[in-house]
């Protein structure tokens, strides 16, 4: 299984995505870093990233990693758009492969806030689409 690499140092999010993930028991492979220049080998590795922080979103695919980042810009491969109080929209701009090999096609759907910050919800989805097989991310969030 591929491993996923978030880039944060945000303890927070790190709880908040643990929390998440708990419901999946052992079928995690997750680590977080504190940055993109970790000297960590990426090798197959699926690092998800801030894409609205320029030292996150910076990360470099390598050995056949790939990055997914998310964020507000239309650059990012998670987005969130017509945001208001109780939910949002959330958009994936294109298609992205599960750490089972299940490609997931671009779409949108609408996500109940479920977290005070924006970024935190986008990244927590983030992780919980690439954890897609075999389960609806939507019972994760």
């Amino acid at each position: 299984m591929k491993r996923i690499v978030v880039i944060t140092k945000d303890e927070l999010l790190k709880a908040q995505i643990d929390e998440k993930l708990s419901k999946l028991g052992d079928q995690t492979n997750h680590i977080f870093l504190p940055g993109a220049d970790s000297g960590i080998d990426f090798e197959n590795d699926i690092i998800i990233a801030n894409g609205d922080n320029p030292i996150d979103g910076d990360a470099k695919a390598s050995g056949g990693a790939y990055v997914l980042t998310y964020g507000l810009s239309m650059k990012c491969t998670l987005t969130a758009s017509s945001i208001t109080e109780d939910n949002f929209v959330c958009c994936l701009q294109r298609s992205i492969a599960s750490v089972g090999g299940k490609i997931i096609a671009p779409q949108e759907f609408t996500v109940k806030n479920f977290l005070d910050n924006i970024h935190s919800m986008l990244a927590v989805i983030c992780v919980c689409l690439v954890y897609g097989d075999g389960f609806k991310y939507s019972n994760l969030i």
